[in-house]
């Protein structure tokens, strides 16, 4: 692959706000023609997805779509403004009912950064300790400044499946006037990027693909890796599905195809993720 910053085309991207993708004529412009979208927790590893397919499959042009979200794209996929999309979380049944496929395509580690000028490392409950205001300086003194995401999105549902007691820490956490909710995955990064000494959560997909002017956080000793992922010595790991149509075009199926090849898995895991086979993976 050439090598392209794709952190600073995502940055771009959202110049455009996603409502105006969404009230435009977004479908496609040719029969062999596909345009993808999604969580903005992957959205580089499809920019490095669809840019190497295009130059295998010269005959389909792949267009992504930035500022969706998860649920956005899932709708554009049922509405066939978007004709693939990467998902933060499985589909509802409802979903299924509007003729929708969907399976895990990679799991990619999840870890918390900041924008402290040195490294950090804190134990697991600790996490918990700074959403409830228990634990608010780093150990050099410096104001812990933590970034909320919407109560709906898909890295808060994380967190409270995975930290016990996080969930009203984080609602009393909201009511707090000088606490940011990022809207998006990108914006949750540049307000980490802007605050002194901030604390978020992100993918490590997202930190490799997008390589944000953040520091990893390091939990219980352990730093955020696929290799990690893989020991089993990090546990926070962050699961993202395609969705598409189940009755699908040519030029979905062979970008389906690419994606699962070891070509696509090999950019997944230099992405910082691990890829689902087609063999273990569920498929509806």
């Amino acid at each position: 692959m050439s090598r392209v910053d794709y952190g600073v085309m995502i940055r771009k991207a959202f110049l455009v706000p996603a409502i105006v993708l969404l009230s435009a004529n977004i479908g496609p412009t040719h029969a062999d023609d596909i345009k993808v979208g999604g969580t903005g927790a992957a959205q580089g590893v499809l920019l490095r997805l669809s840019d190497e397919f295009r130059k295998r499959q010269p005959a389909h042009d792949v267009e992504v779509v930035f500022g969706l979200g998860s649920s956005g794209a899932i709708a554009a996929v049922v509405e066939g403004a978007l004709q693939f999309s990467f998902s933060g979380r499985a589909l509802k049944p409802e979903e299924i009912a509007k003729g929708l496929e969907f399976a895990p395509i990679f799991d990619t580690p999840f870890l918390f950064v900041t924008s402290h000028p040195q490294p950090q490392a804190l134990k697991k409950s600790d996490v918990v300790a700074i959403y409830d205001g228990v634990l608010t300086r780093w150990p050099d003194g410096k104001p812990i400044k933590p970034v909320l995401r919407p109560k709906s999105d898909g890295a808060t549902v994380f967190l409270i499946s995975n930290f016990s007691g996080i969930e009203k820490a984080m609602d009393r956490l909201r009511l707090r006037p000088d606490v940011p909710v990022a809207a998006t995955d990108q914006d949750n990064t540049q307000i980490a990027e802007r605050i002194p000494n901030s604390f978020a959560g992100i993918t490590l997909a997202q930190f490799v693909t997008e390589r944000p002017r953040l520091r990893k956080v390091s939990l219980d000793g352990i730093e955020a890796s696929v290799e990690a992922m893989e020991k089993g010595t990090h546990t926070l790991n962050f699961r993202v599905y395609y969705v598409i149509k189940s009755k699908r075009s040519v030029a979905v199926q062979r970008f389906l195809e690419f994606v699962r090849s070891p070509q696509g898995e090999e950019i997944v895991r230099a992405s910082g993720a691990r890829p689902v086979s087609a063999k273990t993976a569920l498929v509806r």
